[in-house]
């Protein structure tokens, strides 16, 4: 069963994985030639992150981008495809030709490098969002524990109340089955 502190202490530790995420994410910048032209090699276009091909990936353009970060003591990851799945998308979203199309395989639309930035930009707010409802879980679990923990020891005793009648029906039927 879990006790107050421990569910804190896990709220506390995604809060503070999130925060260190977020910044890890807007540390990663674009570079650019002298000239202000993207690199040809999208990998030298971001800092502060590796770009590669996806763990797994069927198709050379199933890349992503990984950034690296520490918290609490701990050294994680985390990933954003830089593709999505040609089939389904809308037609304003198509900004450039997809991939050619690999026999048995889905057809897919690998990001750009404005398309990988807005990735990151789309993450960094999806990340914040996530940030805050830890935040709102964190001030639930101080301000209701108690009375959660309460409402479900009720519950739990009134479910082996009713158990322990199906119980002992089972027994009854199994004390009287004679071959």
């Amino acid at each position: 069963m879990y006790n107050k502190e421990d569910c804190l202490n896990s709220v506390r530790k995604s809060i503070e994985e999130k925060e260190a995420l977020i910044r890890a994410l807007e540390n990663v910048k674009r570079v650019r030639t002298k000239s202000g032209a993207d690199f040809k090699i999208l990998s030298k276009n971001f800092e502060n992150c590796e770009i590669s091909v996806a763990q797994y990936a069927l198709q050379p353009n199933e890349r992503t981008l990984t950034v690296f970060y520490k918290a609490g003591g701990e050294y994680l990851k985390h990933q954003i495809y830089l593709y999505r799945i040609f089939d389904g998308m809308k037609p304003e979203e198509i900004k450039h030709e997809p991939e050619p199309k690999q026999s048995m395989l889905k057809q897919i639309y690998a990001y750009d490098v404005n398309e990988i930035e807005e990735a990151i930009q789309k993450d960094i707010v999806q990340q914040r969002k996530f940030l805050e409802r830890e935040k709102i879980n964190l001030t639930v679990i101080e301000l209701n524990f108690d009375k959660i923990q309460e409402a479900t020891n009720l519950f739990r005793n009134e479910i082996q109340e009713l158990c322990k009648g199906c119980q002992e029906l089972k027994d009854f039927a199994n004390s009287n089955i004679r071959l």
